[in-house]
């Protein structure tokens, strides 16, 4: 709520602050305060309460970011009656290395969450954002871990399953990183996700744009049961 909070104007900003008062309980503005100082507050006491957890701000678009994620929600926004391109966005799903990590359907690893029902949990511009900005959006469930060996080096990335006597870690890079449990001196949780950021500036607009629309359908290999709900 934080979050949302903080991409409102004033009016929003004073609604959410009033609903955080509501579910915490807690009352950490006075009357008059200016609504950026009310959020200021909340981001402050969520620093203070969830130190272990990521800061409650909202992403800043990295310098060398190829896309601007305002600029592809208006191109997204602008393309939702237009024919959707499902060949492109399965090119762009394998181009971007998600099938690395992420299952959709019948294709990809099961590393990372499974996207074939990611349109039924989010909408669209969610998708685009979490893409965008991963670290913003990390699962407990796919949690980051860097893992330092007895002689001195050090891997980063999600664990997944691997045999008695290894870890298995994916890198950033896609890559799958095996170690010996015998050789493991220290496991610490990372709050950056495993899930590097730029990937999208390896597609151009168009493929973005029926990226993201490819992964609001129900792929082959989905439940039926979720076939009434495609529009």
């Amino acid at each position: 709520m934080i979050l949302i909070g903080l991409e409102q104007d004033p009016e929003g900003q004073q609604i959410a602050a009033r609903l955080l008062t509501h579910w915490t309980g807690q009352q950490l503005h006075n009357e008059g305060e200016s609504a950026n100082r009310i959020m200021q507050q909340w981001q402050e006491w969520f620093a203070a309460k969830y130190p272990e957890e990521l800061p409650a701000v909202l992403p800043v678009e990295p310098a060398d970011s190829r896309w601007k994620y305002q600029d592809l929600l208006a191109e997204l926004q602008q393309q939702k009656k237009s024919t959707l391109d499902l060949k492109l966005g399965a090119q762009a799903y394998e181009k971007a290395t998600c099938i690395k990590c992420h299952r959709f359907g019948k294709k990809g690893e099961e590393i990372g969450p499974d996207l074939t029902y990611v349109s039924r949990r989010f909408q669209q511009k969610e998708v685009l954002l979490s893409t965008l900005f991963p670290s913003h959006f990390v699962s407990e469930e796919y949690p980051t871990y860097t893992i330092v060996t007895a002689d001195g080096k050090t891997f980063t990335g999600m664990m997944g399953a691997a045999g008695p006597d290894e870890i298995m870690l994916l890198t950033p890079e896609g890559k799958k990183q095996m170690i010996k449990k015998q050789e493991v001196e220290e496991i610490v949780p990372v709050k950056k996700s495993a899930m590097p950021d730029g990937l999208l500036n390896l597609l151009t607009k168009a493929e973005v744009i029926q990226l993201i629309r490819y992964l609001g359908t129900l792929p082959e290999g989905a439940s039926d049961k979720y076939r009434h709900k495609l529009p």
